[in-house]
């Protein structure tokens, strides 16, 4: 967690979103159980949620910047496995 840490916030859309107040947790959801259900991957519970709130579900495109984020983290990790053998 702290090589992703460190990777995202080198990311200026991160800065960006901090320094417009965002606070970053992941905790169970009870006050948004719709993100909370997606970000652990049940989207069959996700989609009954969605069904009783009468809504959609609408997958949206990723962002660069999560590619870049991911791309840079892959490199660290690999590194970091790399540096240690």
């Amino acid at each position: 967690m702290q090589r992703a840490h460190m990777c995202l916030r080198d990311l200026h859309e991160f800065q960006l979103a901090l320094s417009h107040g965002l606070l970053v947790s992941h905790v169970f959801g009870v006050g948004n159980p719709g993100a909370d259900l997606a970000s652990r991957a049940r989207f069959r519970d996700l989609r009954r949620l969605c069904a009783t709130l009468g809504v959609a579900s609408v997958p949206l495109p990723i962002p660069d910047a999560v590619s870049l984020f991911l791309d840079r983290f892959v490199a660290a990790h690999v590194s970091a496995h790399a540096s240690a053998s």
